[in-house]
């Protein structure tokens, strides 16, 4: 699955890493619809700055010279919302140079994590009684329960305190706007906001994104519940296949829900590693 064992993979396992890397970038390109948000979408070169965010999601560079990348790499970093995060470079299955990594790391970014592509068949899936006692798992309708599931968001993802106004007037747009592609969820235990995450639909795949658990209610099993739910919701808005993207320390709780592994995913952030 690492970056350069691709030419092992099968022909069926490169597909689904293709669909989990291009709906990776289609989520996050969709924040175009946002005001204030700043993209690139090319074969070259594809790239968002929405405030908070910023990140490169994928390059294809094989054909430019050493010096080119390090020269548009520099433009990139310049570019950005410093207000906002650093910027964050994910390099997936189809991004060129395979090597590109070291461009990053000679241009001042450092390794941060890699992430896991991994897909399950809706078709086939075999759906699990999702009930919880105290559980409740509701559509983000309203900037009330918007704002209760950014604060679980930040906690969760460990963000900064002072970020939570930007993820808040960024996904505001998102809730305001149509919300047939884009949709947040909130699940409350006994009463208090505990588990949230985003389900982007492209076309037939449902992709699960942005999913966190409050600190307080962690090693509870809610977010498995949690998940069971989403599917449920991508089962019946017609997505054949649902894929995410998970930390190595995430992996197995999706693995006991069905998600193979398919590909991975090295995440790059620019600025020194604290």
């Amino acid at each position: 699955m690492e970056q350069g064992n691709r030419n092992g993979m099968n022909s069926n396992n490169r597909n689904i890493s293709k669909i989990i890397e291009q709906h990776l970038i289609n989520h996050w390109l969709y924040f175009k619809v946002t005001l204030s948000s700043k993209s690139v979408d090319t074969t070259l070169l594809k790239y968002i700055s929405a405030s908070p965010y910023n990140r490169v999601l994928h390059v294809n560079w094989l054909e430019k010279d050493e010096q080119y990348r390090k020269n548009e790499v520099k433009k990139l970093v310049n570019h950005h919302d410093h207000k906002s995060e650093p910027v964050k470079w994910i390099i997936g299955p189809t991004s060129q140079p395979t090597d590109i990594g070291k461009t990053l790391l000679s241009t001042g970014f450092y390794h941060h994590e890699d992430w896991v592509g991994m897909e399950v068949n809706l078709k086939t899936y075999q759906f699990e009684d999702s009930d919880r006692e105290g559980f409740e798992f509701r559509l983000v309708k309203t900037l009330d329960d918007l704002e209760k599931w950014v604060k679980v968001y930040v906690e969760g993802y460990q963000r900064p305190d002072e970020s939570k106004e930007a993820i808040y007037n960024r996904f505001k747009q998102i809730i305001l706007h149509k919300q047939d592609e884009y949709q947040m969820y909130l699940g409350f235990y006994n009463g208090e906001p505990a588990v949230v995450g985003s389900l982007f639909l492209d076309k037939n795949v449902a992709g699960l994104y942005c999913i966190a658990t409050a600190p307080e209610m962690r090693r509870k099993g809610l977010a498995t519940v949690y998940l069971k739910h989403l599917l449920q919701v991508a089962k019946k808005h017609n997505a054949t296949s649902c894929i995410l993207h998970a930390t190595e320390s995430g992996k197995p709780a999706y693995e006991n829900l069905g998600f193979k592994a398919h590909c991975t995913f090295q995440v790059y952030i620019f600025g020194q590693n604290l």
